[in-house]
């Protein structure tokens, strides 16, 4: 037979022949090259791990890339899945959290299998979580759930509603009516009852063995949620599991949480934790360990110690850039100096810290509710601490008073930071010199400060010199002259609110009246503090004649102060509501008020079922408006998501408002909140108006510092209105005349005082 038709007629063989000949060998080759990257990926994972371990979250995605790129080539998606999970977790880490959804959202719709699944599911939960996202990350946690149960999602899904019943509490320190304080009371108490259930299936779950620093993380949550704390025998077994787990990062900071429970041995866990940081080189884990042995150190009244402490763990934090853990040690440092007389230390220690905290603060994407909720007692009060010290001498020189003012306005922009719950990008970097408008504008600036036993006051003329005045008054006693002047207005008191109205001015004005009265200015911007940003400048009373009787006036920021052209060409979007929605009341001359907009002013009107949150959408992001009218009940409280107008299908959160406005098509010269108000009990609330205008770029917007009938508020917009556009006269001026004409009619301040002009003029 010949040797072709052999083999053509026995092709099993010569296939067989074939492959060992020349496939085996090949296969051998890509089963070398397999293993090499398989060992590859293995050690890009485990580089990885230790440069997430240190910190270097950077390089630990770095690492976990190439482990990625490895696993896609070798077809092995599982594998790459875990990896790029890895990189997902570390960009949560960082703060990227919308990278880091982007990545799971895409992980989540090429994985099928189920136990990477369920961790895909957690890390989405933690991103929504530090996003603000509760029902987002509540949503993903529970689907986590449902493909494993997992102790890992027990302890995420108590923390996230317990943030939620945070979030209620913060939601009910300000909202509108008090069945919306006690629908807020209400669902903080049904969140706090979740998180202790999830924290008590955690504990139960803990019990059958998963990993170690869970377990820990499961006793921790239980010890601050349950009403009893943890037993002897489940402290015994956090100080058995918290002593064997291996030096790591995570280590350093369960013993840090794990010393503030076991208090018996809180100085030794916090050691043990700057030890382990220390042998594993982790500067940053150090820094907060040091730290917290430092504040120990204060609490004990070991001053050196604690400064000691403050200064090892200020120099770790600046060494990696860690501006959590800086700020907080340059406060303590400062305390320190300052108890121990050194005033120039405290100072200096003061001045870095706030620096430190500012920069922390705008790198921010979303403020987590716990720092909003104690924003007062773990940042503001240590702006305040530090204004307290620049005023605790009798000598006032023009840099000193800067000095104040500056650190005054940073106070103002962490307050609307907290008050928006993310970083106000918008206006950050625009705190600046503003002796260029006010001589501009023939204008000078009043500012207020409220400390603890002392109020100050200060006035900048148009050459920028500035002059001060002190009032022996504490921040209780000035809340108290403010609602007690409120009261009366309320009441419809005249006497006893003229009265309050002349203390008021006394406090303010009577100080710096020599000055003003020489330099006669056109207008007075003020830039208050606290409860004071709710008293309407107008209604201060010399004892002869109103505030708006001599001068015009305006309510600022102190951001970024300019004088601002109206557009040549104005065009009103006007919208309204008059009926009844949601349990508010009808307006009913809120129509005649939107027809009397739009004779003087060119435009457009929506009226009622007209004014929806989708056409409101829509024309200020697709139409070209340069004024922004909307005569609607409205309501700013203590925070953005408790601050809304009112449209016909639902309210708008002042977030929302200012998410359309930043997005309009033309620049905005005018935003009118007609019928809104603002809660006078809160610090808050009018800083939130302001803030609104300014983060969508509004030029001038005019609100209510109270509620008016709308009849008499349809009166003063058409006022307005034919005074700047017919008259020609500036928003302040405007304002002016039309409260000097209710005034002259006798027309009680209820009705004109109300009017509240802010931003540039």
């Amino acid at each position: 037979m010949p040797l072709i038709k052999y083999f053509l007629t026995r092709k099993p063989f010569f296939i067989s022949l074939l492959l060992v000949l020349f496939i085996a060998p090949s296969g051998q080759a890509e089963k070398r090259t397999i293993m090499r990257e398989s060992t590859t990926a293995e050690y890009q994972s485990n580089l990885g791990a230790y440069y997430w371990q240190k910190g270097d979250y950077h390089q630990a995605i770095d690492a976990w890339e190439v482990e990625a790129e490895i696993y896609r080539s070798l077809g092995l998606p599982n594998s790459e899945a875990l990896a790029n999970l890895k990189i997902a977790q570390t960009y949560i880490s960082l703060g990227k959290l919308e990278i880091a959804t982007f990545m799971l959202r895409k992980l989540l719709r090429s994985v099928r299998e189920p136990s990477i699944e369920a961790r895909i599911w957690n890390q989405l939960g933690i991103a929504y979580s530090r996003n603000g996202e509760n029902e987002s990350a509540i949503s993903a946690y529970k689907k986590s759930l449902e493909k494993e149960k997992n102790l890992k999602i027990f302890n995420n899904l108590a923390e996230a509603e317990r943030k939620r019943a945070i979030m209620a509490q913060l939601l009910s320190i300000s909202a509108s009516k008090k069945e919306e304080t006690q629908k807020y009371l209400n669902q903080a108490k049904i969140h706090q009852e979740s998180a202790i259930f999830y924290a008590q299936s955690a504990l139960h779950k803990s019990d059958v063995g998963d990993s170690p620093s869970d377990e820990l993380i499961a006793l921790i949550q239980w010890a601050e949620l349950s009403p009893t704390g943890l037993d002897v025998e489940q402290l015994e077994r956090g100080r058995r599991i918290l002593a064997n787990l291996p030096n790591s990062r995570t280590k350093v900071y369960l013993g840090i949480n794990w010393a503030k429970l076991d208090r018996k041995h809180t100085t030794h866990w916090l050691s043990q934790s700057a030890l382990v940081a220390k042998k594993t080189g982790d500067a940053i884990a150090e820094s907060y360990a040091l730290l917290e042995l430092g504040l120990l150190a204060e609490k004990s009244g070991n001053l050196q110690m604690a400064q000691d402490y403050a200064y090892n763990a200020s120099l770790l934090a600046q060494s990696e850039f860690a501006m959590d853990s800086l700020y907080r040690s340059q406060w303590l440092a400062a305390r320190i100096h300052e108890r121990t007389g050194n005033r120039d230390g405290a100072i200096s220690s003061y001045r870095n810290a706030i620096s430190s905290y500012g920069n922390l603060s705008s790198s921010f994407e979303h403020i987590d509710v716990e720092r909003r909720i104690n924003f007062k007692q773990e940042i503001e009060a240590m702006y305040r601490n530090y204004l307290e010290l620049l005023h605790s001498t009798s000598e006032y020189s023009q840099s000193k008073m800067e000095s104040a003012l500056y650190v005054s306005s940073l106070l103002r922009l962490e307050e609307l930071r907290n008050y928006f719950g993310d970083n106000c990008i918008e206006i950050s970097g625009e705190i600046s010199e503003f002796k260029n408008v006010l001589a501009e504008k023939n204008a000078v600036m009043i500012s207020s400060i409220i400390l603890e036993n002392q109020t100050h006051f200060y006035l900048q003329l148009p050459d920028g010199t500035l002059h001060h005045s002190k009032a022996d008054l504490s921040d209780e006693e000035i809340n108290k002259i403010v609602s007690s002047w409120y009261e009366t207005l309320k009441q419809g008191n005249g006497i006893q609110y003229k009265k309050g109205s002349l203390l008021l001015y006394d406090l303010i004005i009577r100080p710096f009246e020599e000055e003003l009265d020489r330099i006669d200015p056109d207008t007075i911007v003020f830039v208050h503090d606290g409860i004071l940003r709710n008293v309407p400048p107008a209604a201060l009373h010399d004892g002869e004649k109103y505030l708006a009787e001599k001068w015009a006036s305006v309510s600022s920021l102190g951001f970024n102060f300019r004088a601002v052209p109206s557009s040549p060409q104005s065009e009103v979007a006007a919208f309204g509501l008059s009926v009844e929605r949601d349990g508010w009341s009808p307006l009913t001359f809120v129509p005649i008020e939107i027809e009397n907009v739009t004779k003087v002013v060119k435009g457009k009107k929506f009226l009622d079922n007209d004014f929806t949150t989708d056409v409101f959408q829509k024309q200020i992001t697709q139409e070209r408006y340069s004024i922004v009218h909307l005569a609607t009940h409205g309501y700013f409280g203590g925070v953005a998501e408790n601050s809304f107008i009112l449209a016909y299908d639902k309210p708008l959160n002042a977030i929302e408002i200012k998410d359309v406005l930043i997005n309009s098509q033309a620049n905005i010269d005018l935003l009118v909140f007609s019928a809104c108000e603002t809660a006078i009990g809160s610090n808050s609330s009018a800083l939130g108006l302001a803030g609104v205008a300014k983060r969508s770029g509004a030029n001038t917007v005019l609100g209510s510092y109270w509620a008016v009938k709308d009849s008499a508020q349809a009166e003063l917009m058409k006022d307005f209105y034919f005074l700047v556009k017919k008259k020609k006269l500036s928003p302040a001026e405007a304002v002016r005349q039309i409260q000097i004409k209710q005034i002259q009619q006798d027309a009680f301040a209820d009705i004109w005082a109300a009017l509240n002009l802010i931003g540039d003029w």
